[in-house]
């Protein structure tokens, strides 16, 4: 008791701002109904002096925390830090730990806490959210950082996903559809749900641009409808009962817009009700696939500015073909270099940027 009074102490003191380079990160992780499973919650940090946190935790609808199986990690190297968790009135996860020999926790990033989950047999994915985060200095003070997200996937052999992506309010993206499949589809059907503020852009017709890529575009047809609250049904079929081979790779691309009214932060999309064609015998039967939910992260990054003087312009690609060949190149902005948004820096990016230029 003694220990959690001076821990509550400590969180009422006042309040700092967090600098950019402090923030809690949580990696998507995929997981299968029946198993358990333990993720980590990460720290970046410039200040060095944190001795504690506390967090709100939301875990989504058919994935169960294991209290007592929730640890820190070695970042608290003193051994004189508890952790507690405890369930709150809203269905989340308040997490609580501090050091009562005010011993800061050690280096500048990496894992701070690991949780223990089970997904249930009903679970279908989702996302998992840490909010409300405070971290305490040794004389009290608290350090609010910005909230998070990150998917959980159940782990499957067919269906369709769609991976994380980086967008500014008021712009444009490319959101690539994938298929992975193990046996031969002839057809599918799914609802793209998103955000509030993100739509499918549409063409001149009012279509929707939605496409297919490759060889896909020339053996099958897809549509798309709205349908309410945001959500899209996409079909794909052949009118000569094409099929597609055993796969994982991308399927259709479609191009969003941002309103330039969305707030800096992550937002949830998803794949739902998912149905693939495949076929039995001299018949056709329908996979029912599992939800996939990708986050969508808003930021005031321009994207292309790698050197971050508000402008997109040849000198942004030289510095890119630099940091491409292995130089190091000053202020360089690795985020807004990752036009695509698959996580690497590369050539598809710098001729992204460069079409961009030349208005192409």
């Amino acid at each position: 008791m003694k220990r959690l009074l001076g821990i509550m102490a400590l969180l009422m003191f006042c309040v700092s701002n967090a600098t950019l380079a402090d923030n809690i990160e949580v990696e998507c992780f995929s997981i299968k109904q029946g198993e358990t499973k333990a993720f980590a919650i990460n720290l970046n940090n410039t200040v060095v002096t944190y001795i504690g946190f506390q967090m709100d935790l939301v875990l989504p609808d058919g994935l169960t925390i294991n209290k007592a199986d929730c640890s820190l990690t070695t970042r608290f190297s003193d051994g004189g830090q508890t952790l507690t968790v405890g369930k709150q009135g809203d269905g989340s996860y308040r997490l609580i730990s501090s050091s009562m020999n005010l011993m800061p926790i050690t280096g500048k990033s990496g894992a701070i806490v690991n949780v223990s989950v089970t997904a249930n047999d009903d679970f279908n994915g989702g996302v998992v959210e840490v909010k409300n985060v405070k971290m305490v200095d040794a004389d009290g003070t608290k350090t609010l950082l910005d909230a998070t997200m990150a998917s959980v996937h159940l782990d499957f052999t067919n269906g369709m996903y769609i991976n994380d992506m980086r967008g500014r309010a008021g712009g444009t993206i490319t959101l690539p559809v994938y298929l992975k499949c193990e046996e031969d589809i002839y057809g599918f059907q799914l609802d793209v749900v998103l955000p509030e503020g993100v739509t499918v852009a549409t063409n001149e017709d009012d279509s929707y641009q939605v496409s297919l890529v490759g060889e896909l575009s020339r053996k099958f047809s897809i549509f798309t409808n709205k349908q309410s609250n945001n959500t899209y049904t996409i079909a794909l079929f052949s009118a000569s009962v094409n099929k597609i081979s055993a796969m994982d790779g991308q399927v259709f691309q479609m191009i969003l817009n941002l309103s330039d009214s969305l707030d800096v932060g992550d937002y949830a999309m998803s794949l739902r009700n998912v149905q693939l064609t495949k076929k039995v015998g001299n018949a056709f039967d329908t996979i029912f696939a599992p939800d996939y939910t990708s986050i969508l992260t808003v930021d005031d990054i321009i994207m292309g500015d790698v050197n971050n003087d508000g402008l997109v312009n040849i000198t942004d690609v030289v510095s890119m073909v630099s940091h491409i060949i292995g130089n190091e190149v000053g202020g360089f902005n690795v985020t807004a270099a990752d036009v695509t948004a698959d996580g690497i820096v590369n050539i598809t990016d710098v001729v992204s940027v460069l079409y961009g230029i030349i208005g192409q």
